[in-house]
């Protein structure tokens, strides 16, 4: 049915298929645990940045790892405010508004 060459290519583009398959599934199994590792570690960053004198060692003793993790958290907290959407805000009140209430005499 096909000539020989177009057979051959044919069984090539089904291994490359194959084999990019192969390496889809490794990298979805791979990427929860990786995203749950990375969140772990900054929410540990962020802990420590936290802490005043861990802050104030980093500044003094390691600068450009205490700016490094300022960026990571920086990035993360932009991360978070494109994922979560901004709240409904409430109409701005202008000014009180006074309810008369007719009493009914009975």
């Amino acid at each position: 049915m096909f000539s020989p060459g177009a057979q051959a290519q044919l069984e090539a583009l089904q291994g490359e298929s194959e084999a990019l398959l192969s390496d889809l599934k490794q990298v979805e199994e791979s990427y929860a645990t990786q995203a749950l590792d990375l969140t772990i570690g900054l929410g540990y960053i962020e802990r420590l940045t936290a802490n005043t004198r861990v802050e104030k060692y980093l500044a003094k003793h390691h600068a450009e790892l205490l700016n490094e993790f300022i960026n990571l958290l920086g990035e993360k907290a932009e991360e978070m405010s494109r994922a979560i959407p901004d709240p409904v805000k409430p109409a701005p009140r202008i000014g009180k508004v006074k309810t008369k209430v007719a009493a009914v005499k009975a």
